[in-house]
């Protein structure tokens, strides 16, 4: 590096040291950004599993046995959104049937719509609890991708009693 040559070696020390720094902030950085937005995650995962064990698994226990939501259920479940502290942190909130067929929704369009079971929403399936900032482009988003660019979108399983 000719440009490098003609500085004295105190400011070749300094530019090059100013280098390593902006490098190494910049990859500190990046890896504090992308900790912190794990943990986050990790922390909507556990929330929204424990909610979900908790709120509403217990009110569509009949649900493997009847194939669909009483309106009581029904109404039980929008309770648990509206007016409460909880429900001013859900965007949306969708039941799904082991077939992909959305059983339950606020949004009364998606009801009885039949999506891909793939992905997430298999692995959910399985049993697993899975949380990830979407961008919203499933067909089954279509509704929040109105009003939102992202989301956090978690995946928790309903279990039956005793399971």
């Amino acid at each position: 590096m000719p440009m490098l040559e003609r500085l004295s070696f105190t400011r070749q020390f300094v530019v090059l040291s100013f280098a390593i720094l902006v490098v190494g902030m910049a990859t500190i950085g990046i890896w504090i950004s992308s900790a912190v937005e794990q943990a986050v995650l990790n922390r909507t995962a556990g929330v929204t599993a424990l909610y979900v064990d908790s709120f509403v698994s217990p009110v569509v226990q009949d649900l493997s046995d009847q194939g669909e939501l009483s309106p009581t259920q029904r109404a039980d479940l929008g309770g648990l959104l509206t007016d409460t502290p909880l429900g001013e942190q859900i965007v949306s909130f969708k039941v799904w049937s082991p077939e992909g067929e959305i059983i339950y929704s606020p949004n009364t369009e998606l009801v009885g719509q039949t999506f891909a079971m793939d992905g997430h929403l298999l692995d959910a399936f399985g049993g697993e609890v899975i949380s990830e900032i979407s961008d919203l482009s499933e067909d089954e988003n279509e509704y929040e991708r109105s009003k939102w660019e992202t989301l956090i979108e978690t995946y928790a399983p309903l279990r039956s009693a005793g399971s």
